[in-house]
């Protein structure tokens, strides 16, 4: 892998003595071109970027004389890339100004305006995909010259294109509660189901819930206070509802929220039980508090161990996940696999009931 991650180019147009035709010289292009660079090399001077912003320096050998410098950022890593990629960027549209308004000097006698004829810099969401290519690409050499997970774009494209279209019909029950607070994340949560992101989807379900009741609650308050305000609509009066709710509830765990939820009547006896129920299973998820998730059913474990070079089994015990640490992680995989569509149904069935009976509720009282 290159050291330097190319990320742009810069073409610069230098006036020539005549308005008809260029007429440098091969030896005053290259001067020129030696002059550019190092009017950039004083620019860069003072800046930190000058550790691993790098450049090279191209002439047009004919026609009009375009000089381009070619930038290339050193690779250190994905991170401290992106992390100083910001500054890097805000430095590059620093020279452009300053290459608007230059002069190279030819001799002692001649010089010559410059101006930015185009300027080609990877913006940072296009700066991001150079730097993971390249750390895919250093992972690649460590690793006997393979990607980590997929060989090529096709397996990768394979391994979801698969899954989604053994999902086509999940993903097309999508349905909208018209909360778009709501309903961004939970089209996310389906989304993770049907790509087989179990854990995430079902993580994401838990905080579509939370969002919900959060988000009623939020609007149920400021109803309620639009309507003790005495003033008339207007903007001044949206921001301060906005932050009075959010102070509020902004910071309500799922646990309180449930709580108020029942004690406004967002929810019913049955809600808040099942919800109730729902809530230790997402301390399991996004928690990580494993009793949550896990039965204490019991199965028996094999203990292995090598002697003289064969296999031996020292002891047989019934236990339970709960009790095999090691084994936790890779049995949260295959239970969220199993589960994941059943949860996503039910827990989307019950917010749906939730929102329309809210939404019905808060329309009426409008009329």
């Amino acid at each position: 892998m290159p050291d330097y991650q190319k990320i742009g180019e810069l073409k610069i147009f230098v006036n020539s003595r005549s308005y008809l035709y260029c007429d440098f010289t091969e030896t005053e292009r290259i001067i020129l071109g030696n002059k550019l660079k190092d009017l950039y090399e004083t620019l860069i001077k003072p800046y930190e970027v000058k550790n691993i912003l790098y450049v090279e320096c191209s002439v047009a050998q004919n026609s009009d004389l375009f000089l381009t410098l070619t930038l290339y950022v050193k690779y250190i890593g994905l991170h401290p890339n992106l992390k100083d990629y910001p500054e890097v960027f805000e430095f590059i549209k620093f020279i452009v100004e300053e290459f608007s308004n230059a002069v190279l000097q030819l001799n002692d006698t001649e010089s010559f305006k410059i101006a930015v004829f185009n300027q080609n810099v990877a913006p940072y969401h296009i700066a991001i995909k150079l730097f993971e290519k390249a750390e895919a690409e250093l992972m690649k050499g460590k690793n006997d010259n393979k990607y980590v997970l997929f060989e090529n774009e096709e397996s990768l494209k394979k391994h979801f294109s698969d899954r989604l279209v053994e999902n086509f019909e999940f993903i097309n029950c999508h349905r909208t509660t018209g909360l778009h607070e709501v309903d961004i994340k939970l089209l996310e949560s389906r989304y993770s189901v049907a790509c087989g992101l179990s854990q995430a989807g079902i993580s994401m379900l838990f905080i579509v819930v939370e969002e919900t009741l959060k988000t009623l609650l939020k609007y149920k308050l400021a109803k309620k206070l639009f309507e003790a305000s005495k003033e008339k609509p207007n903007l001044d009066e949206v921001s301060k509802v906005s932050k009075q709710v959010q102070r509020e509830y902004g910071s309500k765990t799922l646990g309180p929220a449930i709580y108020l939820a029942h004690n406004e009547k967002i929810i019913d006896d049955a809600e808040e039980k099942r919800l109730k129920e729902l809530a230790r299973l997402r301390d399991g998820y996004i928690h990580s508090d494993k009793s949550k998730i896990f039965a204490n059913n019991k199965a028996p474990v094999q203990f292995w161990t090598t002697e003289n070079g064969k296999l031996k089994i020292v002891e047989i015990k019934d236990m339970s996940i709960n009790e095999l640490i090691f084994g936790q992680g890779l049995a949260q995989k295959t239970l969220s696999d199993r589960e994941a569509k059943r949860i996503f149904i039910e827990i989307e069935e019950m917010i749906f009931g939730i929102c329309g009976r809210f939404m019905k509720t808060y329309k009426s009282s409008q009329t």
